[in-house]
């Protein structure tokens, strides 16, 4: 017989690490890229721009926190 799929989760919860965080400019990445490829896709522009926008408020977020940050642009 199979194990349940909630003892399988049960079992697999005991190996999180609960120390793990996400990175200080991690939700202005997510919505950024987000919003800029729903908007690619919707006016039906290049992906590459959506991903250049994404990086400019990425990097724009860690200047506004004083973290260094260098691109290759």
């Amino acid at each position: 017989m199979r194990p349940s799929i909630f003892d399988v989760f049960s079992g697999a919860a005991k190996n999180i690490d609960s120390t793990w965080q996400w990175g200080p400019t991690q939700v202005v990445g997510h919505n950024s890229l987000g919003d800029a490829m729903t908007k690619a896709v919707a006016d039906g522009t290049d992906l590459s721009a959506a991903l250049a926008t994404s990086q400019d408020a990425v990097v724009s977020a860690m200047k506004a926190q004083a973290i260094p940050v260098t691109t290759s642009k």
